[in-house]
């Protein structure tokens, strides 16, 4: 019986996302599905369109078994981050076999072999030697492997396939056994905006949303007990959430920040931390301020990470860390035999309650969820205090 993990968002849960999972399913009928999936915020720096424990239900009705939480700020971390944290937590937990993504090429050699070359001292001595200001840090690398070894072949410039070898160098470096598996996606790219086809792009469906298409005209594109979770969420207040509903919070922030103390910030070198003031002091709404900020060197997804991590008070040595333990967010039968196998094997602490991480977590990690928590519950359509997430409880399924 194999045991495989997904590190996702779920931003929402869509037909592409139920689809991988269903060839897993195909491919290994008796095998254990477990998502690692990101809290509150993204890794594009943005907050999710609905709640946490509403996108695991989600997952967790739609064909997975068990959802631990990839915690911040490993969840909203580039590409080396977010790869790192959620294999930390899918090694320590010692159950799992394989670690499943999608991406745009399945070429799994490929991918290895690129991690293996990103692994090398070689490498790393030419990354080390060659920096530009304020230069992203997937941008670098895939700089620096141009400069070594020529065209990478979309693998460190498409995402999904950045994040595949991110995976796989994370999967080496932490010496670990879990096999990876790559899954070729089908439908629409990561960034189509058009909803096009069975199976569009998450980003498409998100815009959708914000845009007022009511769950039910997204039927085409969403499992119907998405649909209903959505639509449930919605009539509750908690979603959808939208970026530019924290507006108000950024602007406020930014303008009164001390862009020196920024500067410990991550993601702010180049003195983005300077450019991110200024821009809050003459930007009259999100998008005028991410308009402002951006350049060729900081794109949108490295501002609105940038924006996150300043306001969290997230510094370099967060994100390279170990995750201290992770959260229960769903689970269904299957799920919680996993569960009791995970802690039999005493790894990493899996906690129920989020009443409970204070036992768990280290200081940093539990401030940087609380903070992460109390700013998403201002970008709810209905208001909510600052420690709604802290009494929330996990979904288990009959």
């Amino acid at each position: 019986m194999k045991t495989i993990a997904i590190i996702c968002e779920y931003n929402p849960f869509h037909r592409g996302h139920a689809a991988q999972i269903a060839v897993l399913r195909d491919r290994y009928p008796d095998c254990r599905i477990v998502c690692l999936m990101s809290g509150n915020f993204t890794q594009r720096g943005e907050p999710a369109i609905l709640p946490l424990y509403d996108r695991a239900e989600m997952a967790i009705v739609c064909g997975a078994d068990l959802v631990l939480e990839l915690p911040q700020p490993w969840a909203s971390g580039s590409a080396e981050y977010f790869a790192a944290g959620g294999v930390q937590i899918a090694n320590r937990l010692g159950v799992i076999d394989m670690l499943a993504f999608g991406c745009e090429t399945a070429d799994m050699d490929l991918i290895l072999h690129t991690a293996e070359r990103l692994d090398s001292p070689a490498f790393a001595h030419a990354l080390a030697a060659d920096s530009a200001p304020g230069e992203g840090s997937a941008a670098r690398i895939a700089r620096v492997w141009r400069t070594l070894y020529g065209d990478d072949g979309g693998l460190l410039s498409q995402p999904n396939n950045l994040l595949a070898v991110q995976y796989c160098l994370a999967l080496r470096r932490q010496n670990s056994s879990i096999r990876p598996l790559a899954m070729q996606r089908i439908g629409s790219g990561y960034r189509e905006t058009a909803l096009t086809g069975e199976l569009p792009s998450a980003t498409a469906v998100r815009q959708a949303i914000l845009s007022g298409t009511a769950p039910e005209e997204l039927a085409a594109y969403l499992p119907p007990a998405a649909v209903s979770i959505i639509r449930r969420s919605m009539d509750a207040g908690r979603a959808p959430v939208a970026p530019a509903a924290l507006a108000q919070a950024v602007l406020s922030y930014y303008r009164m920040a001390d862009p020196d103390a920024l500067a410990a910030c991550a993601s702010m070198r180049g003195g983005l931390n300077f450019r991110l003031c200024c821009a809050a002091h003459e930007a009259e709404s999100w998008e005028a301020f991410q308009s402002l900020a951006a350049t060729k060197v900081y794109t949108n997804s490295r501002i609105r990470r940038a924006v996150l991590h300043g306001m969290l008070g997230v510094k370099e040595a967060d994100l390279t860390a170990a995750p201290s333990c992770t959260l229960l967010l769903a689970a269904n039968a299957n799920g919680r035999a996993i569960l009791a196998e995970i802690r039999r094997k005493e790894g990493i602490p899996v906690v129920t309650k989020p009443a409970d991480l204070c036992r768990f977590a280290s200081p940093r990690e539990l401030m940087l969820r609380r903070r992460a928590d109390a700013l998403y519950t201002l970008a709810m359509p209905k208001g909510r205090e600052s420690g709604t997430f802290v009494r929330c409880t996990p979904y288990f399924a009959e």
